[in-house]
């Protein structure tokens, strides 16, 4: 005896599609757009990647704090050289409070 609850048919259920009107669909895309504005300022130049220990150099800009130490670590004393503009500047890092 087959119970109706064990009878399938060959054909796979599936959900139907979302309706979402154009708006919400054009407010969404503007949201993640903003979303990838803000993390690409905060993405470390060097590494391509979000900080997990940000520090803001002296030239302006947000760095991971090991890839910044290395790179200043790699350049010839006295003079260093920002790894975003090669201008001179100095070695103090501060926290990267806005991250």
């Amino acid at each position: 005896r087959v119970h109706s609850s064990t009878k399938r048919s060959a054909t796979p259920r599936t959900m139907p599609p979302k309706r979402a009107s154009s708006k919400e669909t054009q407010a969404e895309k503007h949201y993640r757009e903003a979303i990838d504005e803000v993390a690409e300022e905060y993405v470390c130049p060097i590494t391509a990647e979000l900080p997990i220990d940000p520090v803001t150099a002296e030239d302006g800009r947000c760095y991971e704090r090991c890839a910044i130490e290395e790179w200043f670590a790699r350049q010839p004393q006295p003079q260093l050289k920002s790894p975003v503009t090669n201008e001179p500047m100095g070695k103090r890092l501060f926290p990267a409070v806005q991250v």
